[in-house]
């Protein structure tokens, strides 16, 4: 609980290279069409995936 809300205020101060290297491997894509041609891929190797936009 400490761990998360310590996150959570850092996370304003936090360059946008440093959370996007953090973050990075969950999204899928800039735009609607990049993430459609990663989950295109995911289900090509039997992965199930969801879009949150």
């Amino acid at each position: 609980m400490f761990f998360n809300q310590l996150i959570i205020k850092i996370i304003p101060y936090l360059p946008f290279v440093i959370i996007r290297l953090v973050a990075g491997r969950y999204v899928a894509g800039e735009t609607i069409e990049d993430a459609l041609k990663v989950v295109k891929t995911l289900n090509d190797k039997g992965f199930s995936a969801t879009i949150d936009i």
